[in-house]
């Protein structure tokens, strides 16, 4: 009886063993690679009006099961502000403009966000049949769902001096939203007036936009501009 004893005190151990080895118990951070981005500053005052802008619209946010942090999120709401000093700064540096700050044209607004996923499978945002659902409230009111989404599965050195947020083991998504000419007066400009939309599109309300994104998994929110902050971490349901 001793011997039996014995082995099932050993074998509930070995199983309790096994049940602990098998919980996941997520990620506090998510990994950086060592490396440090190097920009040469040519314009102090075009780099430091370019960081002033990036501070002002980009956030980050984290989802968390219970106290552990399971989806990393960081975005850079394409402001006209934010695109005029990335111009600017990327003009001192002799580089071109950067074509995903202007992918979205004049009329639609366009968010660089970057994601970190604990479980790969919910890095889905391109997918037609994602888990997310992504909405973009501008700070004028007006609710705006994407138009197209492109993955970006390895941004590059050029892509991440100017969204540092996109680490090496981050997924990078371009999202372009339908706007119907909401930002250009309700109307698309004629070819002549092409610089009508640009010029609405830039007194257009930006202060205050929030981007969502919302899965089984959880609820993000992000308030972009000068008075806006990140939102408190959201929880899983």
């Amino acid at each position: 009886m001793r011997t039996n004893r014995t082995m099932t005190g050993g074998l509930t151990a070995a199983l309790l063993s096994l049940t602990c080895c098998a919980i996941d118990s997520g990620v506090q951070q998510p990994p950086r690679t060592e490396a440090k981005l190097r920009v040469r500053v040519q314009d102090q005052k075009a780099e430091e009006a370019f960081l002033a802008a990036q501070k002002k619209w980009t956030r980050r946010v984290e989802i968390y099961d219970r106290m552990d942090a399971r989806s990393f999120f960081a975005a850079t709401l394409l402001s006209p502000e934010f695109v005029e000093a990335l111009d600017a700064r990327d003009a001192s540096l002799g580089l071109l403009p950067l074509a995903e700050a202007h992918a979205a044209g004049s009329c639609s607004p366009a968010i660089l966000l970057g994601t970190y996923m604990h479980d790969s499978r919910l890095d889905d945002f391109a997918h037609q049949k994602s888990v997310w659902q992504i909405s973009l409230q501008m700070g004028s009111g007006t609710a705006l769902r994407p138009g197209k989404i492109r993955r970006i599965s390895r941004p590059d050195h050029r892509l991440r001096t100017s969204f540092p947020f996109l680490d090496r083991f981050w997924t990078g998504y371009l999202i372009v939203f339908e706007s119907s000419g909401a930002l250009c007066g309700g109307r698309q400009p004629s070819d002549a007036e092409p610089n009508a939309g640009q010029n609405a599109a830039s007194t257009a309300d930006w202060n205050g936009s929030v981007l969502e994104l919302n899965s089984i998994v959880g609820r993000a929110s992000m308030r972009f501009g000068q008075t806006g902050q990140t939102e408190p971490p959201a929880k899983s349901p």
